[in-house]
This record gives C-alpha cells, structure tokens and sequence, in this order.
C-alpha cells in the first residue's frame, strides 16, 4: 500500500525506507459504553518504584466508531485512593492525557479532531513535569508531528502527584472500574509502548518515509526499557494478546479474551466499512468488529454503506461480502459505485450511484447512471 486511509492506493511495491513490518494489533470492540464484562480490556497491576514525573506512551491507533459522544480511554490507571491518570478520546474526539490531581483534574487536549476510520494514526504522549515551560511538561504528538493543545489546569512544575508510574491497577482499552470495564476505546491498538524515567520523541517510534513523504513505524527493539516499562506488539493469540515484549514480563490479561489479534496494522491497512460514508432510510446502522460488519435497524427501509479504500480509476480490485441476514420484504443486497460522499447515516436518497443486483451467483446491472464510472 502507499498512502494511508483514503489516500492509500493499492501496488506491488515497497517503498525503501519501509523497513518495519508490523504483524499485529489488537481489535478492542465496543459492545456498551457503560460498565460491560463483553467490552474488550487489557489489565495489570504496575509494578511500584517508577518516577512518576517523566514517562512516554507510544501507540498507533485506527478507530471504529468515531461519534461516540462520550468520553473513551486508551490507557487508564486508578489508584486506592481514587485519583487517576488516562490517555482517552474526549466527547468531541479529540485525544488527552488526563490526570486527577489531589481533587484537581488536569487535561491537555488536542485541538485537532479525530474522525478517521480509514487511518492508522501514531500517537505520542510525552511526559516531564520538570520542564520550566508549562507546554513542554506534556507533550502530545500525532504522525511524528506535536499537536497543538488547550491544557485546562496546567500541571504543577515538578509535580509528583501524577498517579503513572505507582503501584496501580491499569488498563488498555477501557476506563478501569469497580466490576467491569466502561467507557471503552472502539477500534484498532497497535505497537503498544510504555517507558518510565524519560520523556521521548516520535523518532523513537517512527519515521518518515521519505518516498511517500508518510510517517511509519520503526522498530522499538532497540529502546531501554526501566523495570516497570512494556512493550505490547499484540503477537500473542487470545489469553497472550497481552504478553509483554519488551523482555520485562510485563504481562497483561486479556480478560474474558475480548480484544482480538488482528493482521490489519499500520502496515497492512485493511478497507473496512466507512461509517462517514452511510445511507439510511429509517432508523440507524449499527458498526462492530472494527466496521468488518454492519447491521440495520429493524425499521430501516433501505440503506447503503461505503468502504474506507476508494477505488482508483484504472485499478484491478477483489472483494468479498458476506451477508448474513436479509428481511423478507427486502430485495437486495446491491454493489454500488459512489460518485459522490455520503455523510454519516444520511437521511435522503440524493448521491450518484452506478448499482449492481446481486442474486445467486447472477449479477446484473440493476440501475444508475455510469457516467463517469471506468
């Protein structure tokens, strides 16, 4: 692939500066945003005697939903006394570290929004309270590149109140609580990186590809990791999808074995379905398995959904669809070709399409304007 998302383009070649392949990652399906034993979460308890002023998370992520309308957590820690620490997506999608400070919540946001299903983004959250400029204290970077970010509270200079880096229950994918997870991260996780005592830098992780001008991964076997850091590269199947790579044992469980290993990764970027790209008459679609599957509401009349790789004049392309359930009153399903973009669950039927009737193993041209179409 070149490119990224929507701008990937499909091609037997490799560019030379890929030099790093990643396999995995972990597929972390939201099933409820509320506390869930079915959600998918990763949980350990971090081992004490780690500086809790300087540390660095590195992670790729790819999302699913992407209009949750609530808060959802990446990494989260809880302490015994109640005060926490978080990396999370807020309500308007935007990514922040978050830290509950002896009764004072401190949060530094990305004013950049994420609504992306077709991406895998790498993130950065950097961490040095020592810092004598209040932004440099923690730092957020995306793709290789520092974001720009509305810090509300800002952190004390030199503060120890941070809860990362003590003895805590932590988690990845979901907000730690009382009896089950909530408020769960819905997508992809990949290349899962934790380090204590320093505050790093995306070329740490990443690079820039200087044939395609686009940020990938780069090994991280060569990073020192302190006693308490780990490495999650999601090569484990099922109950070791939470193994600790960084030869610490760091291990994490996989609880109930929700979160899935998956091979779509930051480089093999899989098209899935594209909630932005959605057309409903009646009701709501419901996306799960990282958009691999989509559902109607029962009082939907029709409905049409796009994918997240375009298809490019002149290409050759394979796909396959399985569908599992069709209404009795419904014909269907159809193969279409956009001319246009949709929006999220649109409501009117008004777009440019070129459709196919699939029936048995007979596909015929059902209706629409092919103009334009090659």
């Amino acid at each position: 692939y070149e490119g990224n998302g929507a701008g990937q383009r499909v091609g037997n070649f490799q560019p030379f500066t890929d030099t790093f392949t990643v396999a995995y990652a972990g597929l972390f399906n939201l099933v409820s945003t509320s506390q869930s034993t079915s959600n998918a979460w990763l949980t350990r308890t971090q081992d004490a005697g780690a500086s809790q002023k300087k540390f660095t998370f590195s992670f790729w992520f790819k999302m699913s939903d992407v209009s949750l309308g609530t808060n959802h957590y990446v990494w989260n820690d809880v302490p015994s006394d109640g005060y926490y620490s978080g990396i999370y997506f807020n309500d308007a999608e935007k990514l922040g570290f978050i830290s509950y400070l002896s009764s004072t919540q401190m949060t530094v946001v990305t004013n950049r929004v994420f609504q992306d299903p077709s991406q895998w983004f790498h993130a950065v959250v950097a961490v040095d309270t020592a810092q004598s400029t209040a932004l440099e204290r923690v730092r957020i970077y995306i793709n290789g590149v520092e974001e720009a970010v509305t810090v509300t509270n800002q952190v004390p200079q030199d503060s120890t109140l941070m809860s990362v880096g003590d003895a805590n229950d932590i988690s990845v994918g979901a907000f730690i609580a009382s009896s089950a997870p909530r408020l769960p991260f819905d997508g992809y996780l990949s290349e899962f990186v934790y380090i204590n005592n320093v505050q790093l830098t995306p070329s740490s992780f990443g690079q820039t590809d200087t044939s395609t001008n686009r940020w990938i991964p780069k090994a991280v076997s060569g990073l020192t990791y302190d006693a308490t850091g780990y490495y999650l590269n999601f090569a484990g199947a099922t109950s070791d999808l939470g193994d600790d790579a960084s030869g610490n044992s760091n291990d994490f469980t996989n609880n109930n074995n929700n979160a899935l290993r998956v091979t779509d990764s930051p480089t093999k970027n899989y098209s899935t379905i594209d909630p932005n790209q959605s057309l409903i008459d009646g009701g709501q679609f419901t996306f799960s398995d990282g958009n691999t599957k989509v559902a109607y509401a029962t009082n939907a009349n029709s409905g049409l959904v796009g994918t997240t790789l375009p298809l490019r004049k002149g290409g050759k392309y394979h796909f396959e669809v399985t569908v599992s359930a069709v209404g009795s009153t419904y014909s269907g399903p159809y193969i279409c070709l956009q001319t246009n973009d949709l929006q999220r669950n649109t409501t009117t039927a008004s777009m440019s399409m070129f459709s196919y009737f699939v029936t048995g193993a007979s596909i015929v041209q059902f209706k629409g304007d092919d103009t334009g179409i090659t």
